[in-house]
């Protein structure tokens, strides 16, 4: 059961890095256009609304590189107990086997 939850724990923590990639191959690529990925994000990445607290042109790359770490780790946090339940729900179904 760990195995599940920790396996979701790094996939919310790699989820929002590829999709902070691609984002950012597709506006380097094309810049006039808006990435379609942009709207996945609220579904594979639900704590991404912290990063407007970087949106100021003055914010420092530390404060950046914070709120990120923050939104990472709360994403990975989230993966993780929809891990946790995962794991429960199928510890649970296999026991009627």
């Amino acid at each position: 059961m760990s195995r599940i939850v920790w396996v979701f724990a790094v996939l919310g923590a790699t989820v929002p890095v590829i999709l902070q990639m691609v984002a950012r191959a597709s506006l380097f690529l094309n810049p006039t256009e808006i990435p379609a990925g942009r709207l996945l994000w609220p579904y594979l990445w639900p704590t991404y609304f912290l990063l407007g607290a970087t949106a100021r042109p003055e914010t420092s790359i530390l404060v950046v590189a914070v709120v990120f770490t923050i939104a990472l780790f709360l994403n990975a946090l989230i993966y993780a107990l929809i891990g946790l339940v995962a794991a429960s729900v199928w510890q649970f179904i296999s026991k009627w086997k």
